[in-house]
């Protein structure tokens, strides 16, 4: 049986607590505004999440072994995610809407197959397209969603056994047009490769080839310029920008170990990587640092974000126990407590906060849960996981589907599933209806319920319709954020 949620309820369903943080420091990382998120691959290959409240949410989403996720952060405050799933396929989330394996239906139904081994980089430009790159059958793969200028897809270019490629989306208007992400990966040859607007595929670094095995990372600067980073065959950091400088900086790293770069507010760049020695090492514009006390679990990278505040983190796996670190501006190191799968990297990005008062719609998907006769219960929470903006809903919609047959009974305030059967315990919200400020108040107590990362919003329904029940209904909410 299940009973009525009201707004402001707490979730505790797969959510497990800030480990090593006081209640009073949990609400001051709560209260940081916008924050970072970081995501990672467990032991148990499960892809878990910590948000900027230090809140660690294991999700549904099993990986391929020895494979790292990808995090952007979008304009309303959620983030998109690329990784590759248990079956090596091509898997995209949102932190709002859930996820879903990556198709193309206007190009093909078939599933994208990302090399084993190897992980994807997501970007996402100011028109709200994303960006692909992984690594697919020896070739690296480009792909836009929704497709433009007609093209499914792009190889560019071969890319070298057991790497991984990186795409950032350039900082320009949403009027410019065009393809406006940069691209780079490593060539079977080891040459460092570029795909930039307005220049194609070009080499990098003058021809320096990478160290055999690792990565480059790129990161989008100010007004559509880029800068690079990779560890060259002389296992020294690297630097290549848009303007064509190439730098060979004092910092030896350790073999097979990849550097990671990001952009700051104020147009320069933080790296982040792992020395020689195996400690980690903070640079900021070629000014570098060992972060004291760390060191990095073999076989792992760094990770690093910059957000709109001029502010970055670094996130790691921590030598021994592979506990996930964050690093801030300070050397300011926080141990989650959150253990990180071997031989895997986290991914980290700075969230953009919405505009106050801007509205935008969600998805509020209710999940069929077990019974034992009579009306089948749906459960729903928003967000679902992850991190989102702060904000109330304004509006449920039961979107139609077919005939207009079947009908969700939302259990009213004090009531429970178990009094589906009487109408004065639920509020009937048909098929293509809407609900009115009048029945949000008799679902949550309120007309105007509530939501946010912290305190999900909750919702329980009975299904009456005809069978098949479905195993999910996916509803779509007017929201609007604070």
């Amino acid at each position: 049986m299940l009973t009525s949620l009201s707004t402001g309820a707490a979730a505790f369903a797969m959510v497990l607590g800030p480990m090593g943080l006081s209640n009073a420091q949990a609400a001051t990382r709560a209260a940081a505004s916008p924050g970072f998120e970081v995501a990672f691959q467990a032991p148990s290959t499960r892809l878990v999440e910590v948000n900027p409240a230090g809140q660690a949410v294991i999700t549904q989403s099993a990986m391929a072994q020895q494979t790292s996720p990808s995090l952007a952060a979008l304009p309303n405050g959620s983030f998109d995610e690329a990784f590759a799933a248990s079956d090596r396929t091509l898997w995209f989330a949102n932190s709002v809407q859930g996820g879903h394996q990556v198709i193309q239906p206007t190009c093909s139904t078939a599933p994208y197959i990302v090399t084993p081994g190897t992980s994807p980089s997501l970007g996402v430009d100011k028109q709200g397209i994303e960006n692909f790159l992984f690594s697919e059958g020896g070739d690296v793969t480009s792909l836009e969603i929704p497709v433009q200028n007609q093209t499914c897809s792009s190889s560019p270019g071969d890319i070298a056994t057991g790497t991984s490629p990186s795409v950032a989306a350039l900082n320009v208007g949403p009027n410019e047009g065009g393809f406006i992400f940069v691209e780079t990966w490593v060539a079977g040859n080891g040459l460092v490769m570029v795909r930039e607007p307005g220049k194609g595929t070009h080499i990098a670094g003058n021809g320096l080839q990478a160290a055999p095995g690792t990565n480059p990372s790129v990161a989008a600067g100010l007004n559509g310029t880029w800068r690079l980073a990779y560890q060259g065959t002389d296992h020294r950091l690297w630097t290549v920008d848009s303007a064509g400088n190439t730098t060979r900086t004092l910092s030896n790293l350790t073999p097979t170990s990849s550097p990671a770069i990001a952009g700051l507010a104020d147009g320069g760049y933080e790296m982040g990587f792992v020395a020689g020695d195996g400690s980690l090492w903070a640079d900021l514009n070629g000014n570098g640092h060992q972060v004291a006390g760390v060191t990095v679990a073999p076989g792992s990278n760094a990770a690093i974000a910059g957000n709109n505040a001029d502010s970055w983190e670094i996130a790691v796996p921590r030598s021994g126990d592979h506990h996930l670190l964050t690093v801030t501006p300070g050397d300011s190191v926080h141990d989650t407590g959150q253990v990180v799968a071997t031989n895997t990297t986290p991914a980290v990005t700075g969230l953009l906060p919405a505009a106050s008062g801007s509205a935008g719609t969600a998805t509020l998907t209710m999940n069929e849960q077990q019974t034992v006769g009579g009306f089948i219960p749906f459960k729903g929470q928003f967000p679902p996981f992850g991190s989102t903006q702060p904000g109330k809903v304004v509006s449920i919609t039961y979107p139609a589907s077919g005939f207009l047959d079947s009908s969700l009974l939302f259990v009213k305030a004090g009531h429970s599933t178990a009094e589906c059967g009487n109408p004065n315990s639920v509020v009937a919200l048909g098929e293509g209806k809407t609900t009115t400020p009048a029945q949000l108040s008799a679902i949550f107590g309120t007309s105007t319920p509530t939501f946010s990362t912290t305190s999900p919003l909750n919702a329980v329904t009975c299904f009456s319709g005809p069978t098949p029940t479905p195993s999910f209904i996916n509803l779509t909410m007017n929201v609007q954020f604070s």
